[in-house]
């Protein structure tokens, strides 16, 4: 098994995702739905391929993307960790959230 690392922007999209939820719907499903999250993350640092992973290497090298309901997590492998890079909604155009690295 995989460490879990997540990214200063990846922590950043979680609490966006926990504030949108707490004040779209309540504090429960807010709750509910970050943890669904984070229990994701822990399936993926079990297995990074797991079934329904999807290679994303046109966005970045090594980067991979799972679903959970809304959102797409992505990750990638690096040593002894799992790092979630970014949480994005399905809708959010991928290719504006990852600058090219120059």
């Amino acid at each position: 098994m995989y460490d879990i690392r997540f990214t200063e922007q990846a922590d950043a999209d979680l609490l966006g995702i926990y504030i949108y939820t707490y004040n779209t719907w309540n504090e429960n499903q807010a709750i509910e739905y970050t943890e669904g999250l984070k229990a994701t993350v822990n399936k993926l640092a079990e297995n990074p391929e797991r079934l329904g992973t999807v290679d994303r290497s046109t966005v970045r090298p090594g980067y991979r993307s799972y679903r959970y309901e809304s959102h797409l997590v992505f990750y990638r492998v690096s040593g002894q960790f799992v790092e979630v890079v970014r949480i994005l909604h399905k809708r959010m155009d991928v290719g504006t959230q990852f600058p090219s690295e120059e």
